[in-house]
């Protein structure tokens, strides 16, 4: 979905640029930063088993920064990264530690 976003932001900074309206240049550099905050954000997902609290860290920040850079285009994908943080969060699995467990 974010990836999606961020090609269409190229393609219309692209063609704003081609066109020489203002700020054309920016809408494709914007466009190519949310293609690697989409990275980031399936990095996070693919954290989300295994390291929890990273992935509760990175999906929420992913989905903010890429609001923030293509703002429209990143509509879908932003709020399913949050809801993917909380769910990474309150699903972790909390370990036992204390006085008669084992420790390896």
């Amino acid at each position: 979905m974010g990836e999606g976003g961020a090609a269409l932001a190229m393609i219309v900074g692209g063609v704003s640029a081609a066109l020489q309206t203002e700020d054309g240049g920016t809408v494709v550099w914007l466009g190519f930063t949310a293609v690697f905050i989409g990275v980031a954000g399936i990095v996070g997902g693919a954290l989300a088993r295994g390291s929890p609290r990273a992935a509760a860290l990175i999906l929420p920040l992913t989905g903010v920064l890429g609001f923030v850079a293509i703002s429209f285009g990143w509509l879908l994908a932003g709020p399913t990264l949050i809801v993917g943080a909380v769910l990474a969060w309150f699903g972790r699995t909390r370990t036992e530690t204390g006085p008669g467990t084992a420790t390896g």
